[in-house]
């Protein structure tokens, strides 16, 4: 659900893309960082690269071809491509890969690594395969598209082990799963526009793009999905997000668009290049590498990053609720927060009670509060943060 006081970035946008030297002139359409300084980079008929200058120089690491890559920590990592050995995996960071037999010779589209030992993957018969044991096994499901053999499925990811979502070709073009792949149900996206990318922020905030410029956003894990357009009809072929406000969706013939305000808007790019754009890493909230045709790699150190109050998640739960004796307020990673206090008021907006939170776990007594309906604010330092429902019984 939203917070309340939500602000939009209304700033100019920031063009300072940069080329740098690029690694081959064949087509780059996987990219990984470690850090700010190391990454992986490759493509469906290109070598495997490496930089450890932030993409200064890039050297060749061996004859990998990857469509896709996906890690889990520094080390345990997969990749698949179109030809040759369709799916790899590393334990070393990338600096050799090791062939896992595939369970079918088709061409293998994406990849998302939940853990070192369960994998998701993509291919051209429809078919999501899942892993969970590092690739020596492999349990098939075949995606109920509408047209099958003359679509494909284009992105995989997941938000946690058992909840997926696969993006499609075509009409029917949006995929979930609640039970790690066991079964794909079809989610109504509102729109008959291929989709080719889906990247999700947390459990509830997802994003997926495809052609003619379309963007869709979904605020509750994929129940509903509303167009935020980018008013063009750019083909899209990838979208990431740094946090909820800032993201970034990059295209054929050079478009990039970005947006501050959790996609409400999009500014278009000067990418300096009409090269197709394939793929992106933010390396922090204000430094991405994109990756595109013709070996192009592209580097901005200084994205406009809004911190606007606007967080989609599930960081605060209140359990349970209704209740007649207690609730405690459950707060996930709240040391990325500072200064947390609740207020609590009753149904007329009076204020009732005031208290810090010191720990993950803070409890709410029901104190003399009346039977009734109460509001409780989140607040951090003057920032509101949300506002949840309280039900005393």
């Amino acid at each position: 659900m939203l917070f309340l006081s939500i602000l939009f970035y209304q700033g100019q946008m920031h063009s300072q893309w940069t080329t740098q030297t690029p690694p081959t002139d064949l087509n780059l359409e996987a990219v990984h960082f470690f850090d700010s300084n190391i990454g992986l980079t490759s493509g469906s008929y290109t070598l495997m690269y490496k930089t450890t200058d932030g993409g200064i120089s890039w050297t060749s690491i061996g004859n990998y071809p990857a469509r896709d890559l996906s890690y889990t920590d520094a080390t345990a990592g997969y990749a698949v491509s179109i030809e040759g050995e369709h799916i790899k995996k590393t334990t070393n960071g990338g600096t050799s890969w090791s062939a896992i037999t595939p369970p079918t010779s088709s061409s293998y589209l994406g990849v998302f690594a939940v853990s070192p030992t369960l994998a998701f993957f993509i291919n051209s018969e429809d078919k999501v395969f899942r892993t969970d044991d590092s690739g020596n096994s492999f349990l098939p499901r075949t995606i109920p598209l509408a047209n099958s053999g003359s679509q494909n499925l284009t992105d995989v990811f997941f938000t946690d082990n058992y909840t997926g979502y696969v993006t499609a070709q075509g009409i029917k073009n949006i995929y979930k799963t609640v039970n790690s792949g066991g079964a794909w149900n079809l989610i109504n996206s509102g729109i008959t526009t291929s989709l080719n990318s889906i990247y999700f922020v947390n459990s509830l905030l997802g994003y997926a793009a495809g052609e003619a410029g379309v963007i869709l956003k979904t605020t509750d894990a994929g129940v509903t999905w509303t167009n935020k357009s980018t008013g063009s009809d750019s083909f899209l072929n990838r979208i990431k997000f740094f946090d909820a406000n800032n993201g970034m969706v990059v295209g054929k013939a050079g478009k990039i668009y970005l947006t501050n305000d959790g996609g409400d808007s999009w500014t278009l790019e000067d990418s300096g290049t009409t090269s197709d754009l394939n793929n992106l890493f933010y390396l922090s909230g204000t430094s991405a590498i994109i990756v595109g045709n013709n070996g192009i790699v592209l580097k901005n150190t200084n994205l406009p990053l809004s911190n606007n109050n606007f967080i989609i998640d599930d960081t605060f739960k209140l359990a349970p609720n209704p209740t007649s004796d207690y609730s405690v307020l459950s707060i996930n990673n709240s040391s990325s927060f500072s200064n947390l206090e609740i207020e609590i008021y009753n149904i007329s907006g009076q204020l009732l009670k005031k208290e810090m939170i010191k720990s993950n776990q803070h409890l709410i007594n029901k104190d003399n509060f009346n039977i009734g309906v109460y509001f409780i604010k989140i607040n951090e330092g003057s920032k509101l943060l949300k506002t949840l429902k309280l039900i005393i019984t």
